[in-house]
Formats: C-alpha cells, structure tokens, sequence
C-alpha cells in the first residue's frame, strides 16, 4: 500500500512537471525577448516609457496619400516623423518645398511638407524635418571644393552619392558662402512650422573601403582642409584626428546656432566614429540636447551598451532602427527594440514607412 501511495505521487509529479513545460514551450514564441539586467539601472530603462517615430509618412514620397500615412502612423501609437525637406538628387541640392535658394524637386506635389504638419499637428504628432546637407549646390560653382580621399582621388570617384560627393566640414565653417548658405536654408525650413530640425548623416568626415586591396581611406585630404590644419595628416596622429573632430563639432555648433529649434544631427555610430568620422561624441552632448544615433541592424547587444556610456551628455537620447531589404538583420526586431531600451534611450526611429509596410511591421512597432 505504502509502495502505491509513492508510485501515484510520483507520477503526479512528473506528469505536473510536463504540464508546466508544455505551457512554457507553447508560450515560447509569445514571449519577447528581454535581455539581462545587470543592475537596477538597467532594470529601470527596461520599464521606462519609450517615445517612437518614424521616417517618412509614405512609401513613395512622389504619390503620397498624407492622410492615409499620418493614420497608420497614429493607429500603432507613434508620436513623431521624420521627414526629408532637402536632398541631394542627381547632382543637385532640392527642396521639397517652395526654396529662394534651392531648385524645387519636380517630383515632390505642392504643398507636401506644409500638408504634412498640418496633417501630423492635428493628430498630435511631432514633426521634424530633415535636411540633407546641400553639398552638390556649392560643387556646382566650387567643382575644386570637393573633399579627396587619401589615395588622392576625389569624394566621388568611387561612389557618386550624397555620401561621397562632399565639401569637408573645414569648408562649411570657414566659407561665409557656406555659412550664410546652412544659415538661410535653416531659416526657410524653421518658418514651415517644424517641431525640430534634422540634419542627415553627410556633415561629417567619411570612409571608403576598398575590397580589392583590403584597405580603408579616409576623407579630408583636400588642400584645403590640410592647409587649415597645418600639420602632419596622418590617422596614426592624434593631433590629425583631434583637429578633425574638432571641426565636425565647431560645424554642428554652428547649425544649433542659427536656429530657435531643437537640432538633431544624425551621428553614425559604425567602427570607430570619432576616427571614421570625426564625431566627438563628448563635446557634441555639451553642445545638443538631443543626440541622435544610427545603428545599423547589424551591430550586437554590446555595441548598443557601448554608446549609451560613450553618448551621457545630451538631455535627450534618440536612436534609430534599420530595415533594409539587401542587408542581413541577424537580431529580431523585438530583440533590437528591447536593446535600444536597455541602453535607457528615451526614443526610438523606425526607418522607414515604405520597409515597415512592404514587410507588415505595423504590429510589431506598436505599442
């Protein structure tokens, strides 16, 4: 009797014990992934409240139903979208909206950008238009201002795009055509009404791989910036890397300068951004009150830990989030998602309208 008493005991235990793991493997896929807290102020981000935004509010910016855009992007409880006001197309800076300065692009609809704050504003979501810097209209009078790689060949000569076809940033703080040129363009982009300023990811210094050598060039080789320097151009040189920085963060107090409004350069945060780029991430948190990341989907938990104690200084942190169609996304979106919290960001980006709606991403962003 003594011997059945046990057995029946056992067996209740071992078939509770499956019951228990059934429910958790069933659950399994439900759960979203959150990372361990290794102490209670990381715990602390894990629960904060995080604003989300997007880019764009269409999927084709030439066709754009604003309307239907700025409902999708209120339904999955996004607060703010980003939306580009000045780019670089085909050689040539263009507003997306009536410019003193620039050309107006052919493809943009009249009326786009004042429609979309009005649109956004009803529905209480931030605007913040973003301007990519109008690089290709001072190359077009100054063919000589362009910045040469350290082989010696010019910006474009590998890749001709807004990256790559560039004025150095010793140019753009130095040149009263340069200045009155960010200065005047800030002034007509301030006056449609934005919530903030963005300034996209080509004020900087940038790189160049090239994989048939194996070997990386770094831009800002020009005469010019090198007679502003003075010295020893070399990346082995910490005076050569110190002056670099030093002219990206003189070029971005400059911008915040000129403007009332809330000013958000996009910092790149691939391999070494204060060597690559010239971003001294330091000195521009005593300068923004926003600073603003791009991490590539790539990058693992550890480089997501790294610049949240490498970018303390600004009031504000914001980071931005990638879906690109012919690039691998190794971590799920959630994972990303959970990452960018844990780093205690206070906002997320989502890029951009056209991937989350090709991919069915809505549920997953939302709140």
């Amino acid at each position: 009797m003594k011997n059945a008493v046990i057995w029946t005991a056992l067996i209740v235990a071992m078939l509770g014990i499956w019951l228990a793991l059934s429910i958790i493997s069933n659950n399994a896929d439900r759960v979203s992934y959150i990372p361990p807290a290794d102490n209670q102020e990381e715990t602390d981000n894990l629960k904060k409240e995080i604003s989300k935004g997007i880019y764009e509010v269409c999927s084709d910016i030439s066709d754009c139903d604003i309307e239907y855009g700025i409902a999708r992007i209120k339904e999955a409880g996004l607060d703010s979208v980003i939306v580009t006001v000045i780019d670089e197309d085909d050689g040539n800076s263009l507003a997306y909206y009536d410019s003193d300065i620039l050309d107006r692009a052919e493809y943009i609809a009249n009326g786009y950008i004042e429609e979309i704050i009005r649109v956004a504003h009803q529905n209480d979501i931030s605007v913040y238009l973003s301007i990519n810097m109008p690089h290709n209209y001072l190359l077009n009078r100054h063919p000589d201002w362009i910045t040469v790689w350290s082989d010696g060949r010019a910006g474009d000569y590998y890749h001709d795009d807004y990256f790559h076809r560039t004025v150095p940033p010793p140019r753009w703080i130095e040149e009263d055509e340069a200045k009155n040129l960010l200065k005047n363009l800030i002034a007509e982009v301030s006056a449609l009404g934005p919530d903030g300023i963005d300034i996209n990811d080509n004020f900087s210094f940038t790189d160049e791989y090239i994989e048939s050598t194996d070997t990386t060039l770094f831009a800002s080789f020009d005469d010019f910036t090198l007679e502003q320097f003075g010295g020893n151009p070399s990346m082995d040189n910490p005076d050569w890397l110190r002056w670099r920085a030093d002219q990206v963060t003189a070029l971005i107090a400059y911008l915040d300068s000129v403007t009332e409004l809330p000013l958000r350069p996009h910092l790149l945060t691939h391999g070494n951004p204060y060597a690559y780029y010239g971003l001294d991430y330091e000195k521009l948190g005593d300068i923004l009150d926003v600073m603003y990341l791009m991490i590539m989907p790539d990058q693992p938990r550890s480089k997501y830990l790294d610049l949240a104690g490498q970018t303390e200084g600004g009031e504000y942190l914001s980071v931005s989030t990638y879906f690109i169609d012919d690039l691998e996304n190794p971590y799920p979106l959630k994972t990303v998602m959970s990452w960018i919290q844990e780093m205690g960001a206070d906002q997320i980006n989502f890029y951009n309208f056209a991937s989350i709606e090709r991919h069915g991403l809505w549920n997953e962003i939302s709140r």
